[in-house]
């Protein structure tokens, strides 16, 4: 038997791990929901997992099951492929966030759905990590676990394995790691070369409205020194639209990760996926709800203090600022002061390389709302002066000379 499981990817997604000069597998997450499903089939069983973001979906080969998991953006996508398949008399189930969250609709684009998660596989997986880790064939891998190090007592002994095989990887935790001196050491030592941290806002207020209130603004700094000290850099995940966002965010938002000494970021627009009660509470101000566009990247909503306008080109305003080629050389450089230099740099700069690949691939600019909010329009400089008034005559004179 023949089975194959899909990560479908819509727009530009489908192609940014496949470019030539600014690849997009650079610190990308990998599959674990679709590993995980790898992994429950019964020996025997041929399984090919498909991550349509680095590759092609094989459509001229034989499968006699396809699976498709699928977040609410990439919804759209799924429903094609599912439906090409179905045509061809292959069947197909679909799982993930957007088909729990949206039963009833994903249930008339496929064969069966499943809702929820596969129970038992990720400890298990965890409980194999070791074995599995040197087995791997490179030096460089990634935890996929939301914060690996949610349980203390297990991450320390995870780590004390892990030292020996010297070994590279970056892994999702929280800044307030750091509180634990001894498992930092430890992770670093165990080869930790980075961490992704959801900071989400610099707000105190933002985050109590989501009921977030783990991130202590307060020792952002100290958290990401002790970090730094240790030869571990920082992505910090930022989003905005929060109910208290307001246009100088932006721009705020900008220097406090340039005094942080944030390595990198991913920014995001706050979105409410349909299934979940935020959706329910947003509904009157929904703009959009072409499931495409719910890909973090879209704003999707009436912001309350700001346009729409306003929200999406701060997105890409901060994002296109901090990976200006100035900021990346500048924090390269920082970064080679700190302890374990050498052995984080080439990941440091890979990562922000890629994330300005993106800038400039996908043409992302933006402006800051702040700064242009009633700034009247600039005069247009002598020399453009000039050359208007000569576009000008020369117009005139060649509609007069036919």
């Amino acid at each position: 038997m023949n089975i194959l499981l899909i990560a479908p990817a819509s727009g530009r997604w489908r192609s940014v791990g496949r470019s030539g000069l600014f690849k997009g597998r650079t610190f990308r997450f990998s599959l674990l929901s679709l590993l995980s499903v790898a992994a429950e089939t019964p020996a025997g069983v041929n399984v090919r997992i498909v991550d349509e973001q680095v590759e092609e979906i094989p459509w001229a080969d034989a499968f006699d099951l396809v699976g498709i998991t699928c977040m609410t953006a990439a919804a759209p996508r799924a429903c094609e492929i599912a439906t090409r398949f179905r045509e061809r008399g292959v069947p197909v189930v679909l799982g993930g966030m957007h088909p729990t969250l949206c039963p009833d609709e994903a249930v008339q684009r496929a064969d069966a759905i499943v809702v929820g998660e596969a129970e038992g596989v990720w400890p298990r997986v965890i409980a194999d990590v070791v074995r599995e880790i040197v087995a791997l064939p490179g030096r460089f891998f990634v935890f996929i676990d939301d914060n690996l190090v949610v349980d203390r007592d297990y991450a320390h002994e995870l780590f004390r394995a892990l030292a020996p095989l010297k070994k590279r990887w970056i892994t999702q935790a929280t800044l307030s790691m750091a509180d634990d001196l001894d498992l930092l050491q430890a992770a670093a030592a165990a080869g930790c070369l980075g961490v992704f941290v959801g900071l989400e806002t610099f707000s105190a207020a933002n985050l109590g409205a989501v009921s977030k209130t783990c991130n202590r603004v307060a020792r952002y700094r100290e958290w990401i020194r002790r970090f730094h000290r240790h030869g571990i850099g920082v992505e910090a995940g930022m989003v905005f639209g929060f109910p208290g966002d307001r246009p100088p965010v932006f721009a705020r938002t900008l220097r406090l990760l340039e005094e942080l000494e944030v390595d990198v970021i991913l920014v995001s627009i706050f979105t409410p996926l349909p299934g979940t009660p935020r959706f329910a509470a947003m509904k009157e101000r929904l703009l959009d709800r072409n499931w495409a566009h719910y890909d973090f990247h879209h704003v999707v909503f009436e912001p309350p203090a700001m346009s729409v306008e306003a929200l999406q080109a701060g997105h890409d305003w901060i994002t296109r600022e901090f990976y200006r080629p100035w900021r990346i050389v500048r924090r390269v450089w920082r970064h080679v002061w700190r302890p374990r230099a050498w052995a984080c740099l080439p990941y440091l700069t890979a990562v922000n390389v890629a994330f300005y690949g993106r800038t400039v691939r996908w043409h992302i600019r933006g402006w800051n709302p702040a700064a242009e909010a009633g700034r009247p329009a600039r005069a247009p400089r002598p020399w453009r002066a000039r050359l208007h008034a000569f576009l000008r005559s020369f117009k005139t004179w060649s509609a007069t000379s036919r």
